[in-house]
């Protein structure tokens, strides 16, 4: 028991826990359709189970050993993992803090800042699960060159996001 006390205490206010939360509710739903004897329901959970295709976008950081590069690599059930992409602007600088949104239709969106030089900036690439391609970096902050920090995303399932971030206007942070 001591272990998986450590355990939900390391997981605790992470997305992690919100994964075991969810986890947690199918193996709920399973056993209620088994408990009360709910055929229907429990056919459709083993075959929504059986059939689901699994797609899984993981983002990271990494270093070419000149600057920190964003790269996305995509699992899917049938096939397993390709080849890690990079979806950052490439202009030689590092790129960093990257965190993403998938829609349950596989649609992504990828947020991350990178430096120019001189500035970070903040930079969304939208990946299209129809077409398998990243759309490109577009930068989506205020512009002032100022920092920015605390970066969520959220997407809806016909792929449509909102991002939220906290940008200095110079004056105040």
């Amino acid at each position: 028991y001591y272990v998986i006390y450590r355990v939900l205490l390391t997981i605790k206010g992470t997305r992690a826990a919100q994964m075991v939360i969810g986890l947690f509710l199918i193996g709920a739903g399973f056993y209620a359709a088994d408990r009360f004897e709910m055929t229907t329901v429990s056919w459709l959970l083993d075959n929504f189970i059986n059939y689901f295709i699994i797609i899984i976008i993981v983002v990271f950081q990494q270093d070419d050993g000149t600057s920190d590069r964003i790269y996305a690599v995509l699992y899917e059930q049938a096939s397993g993992w390709g080849t890690p992409s990079l979806i950052d602007a490439g202009l030689g600088y590092d790129a960093e803090y990257p965190c993403i949104a998938v829609a349950p239709g596989g649609d992504a969106i990828a947020l991350f800042l990178e430096s120019n030089g001189s500035i970070k900036r903040l930079y969304a690439n939208h990946y299209d699960a129809a077409t398998g391609t990243w759309s490109g970096p577009s930068t989506i902050d205020a512009g002032t060159g100022s920092g920015v920090a605390e970066l969520k995303i959220a997407i809806n399932s016909s792929g449509e996001g909102v991002a939220v971030f906290r940008q200095s206007d110079g004056s105040y942070y």
